[in-house]
């Protein structure tokens, strides 16, 4: 019985550790936006300096901080936080926050759907790739 009993008690205190550290809406943002602006750079350093130095520009002005702001959602299941994201008519899981970490899943699902919002938003054109050049 004393077996048990010390398994529960510790699952408990595992449960009261989660509750209490898990990550918030900035922190998920905060994780997201250094992958999406990583991978800005990594793409524009492809065609040169000039769309490396406007990667670099972009994430000074924090432009993705914003972007991911409106279009991430996070939802808090108690021991555990969800980042989610909606588009094309579909809902994907994009972090995972427990214990004051955040862990991206795909960052190839992340740059989409930043770049649909854009699309959506006007912001750029359908011939424009990520980083802000024609491929």
């Amino acid at each position: 019985m004393k077996p048990i009993l010390y398994v529960l008690v510790f699952l408990l205190l595992i449960a009261a550790v989660c509750v209490h550290t898990r990550p918030p809406k900035e922190d998920h943002i905060k994780k997201m936006s250094s992958v999406i602006n990583e991978a800005m750079q990594d793409e524009a350093s492809l065609y040169g300096a000039f769309p490396a130095m406007i990667a670099s520009e972009i994430e000074k002005m924090r432009l993705v901080d914003e972007l991911l702001d409106r279009i991430v959602v996070v939802e808090d299941y108690g021991v555990a936080t969800v980042g989610k994201v909606y588009f094309n008519g579909e809902e994907y899981m994009i972090s995972l926050g427990v214990m004051d970490n955040v862990i991206t899943f795909s960052k190839e699902q992340l740059k989409e759907a930043v770049v649909y919002m854009l699309k959506n938003g006007n912001l750029i054109g359908d011939d424009l790739k990520f980083a802000g050049c024609a491929r």
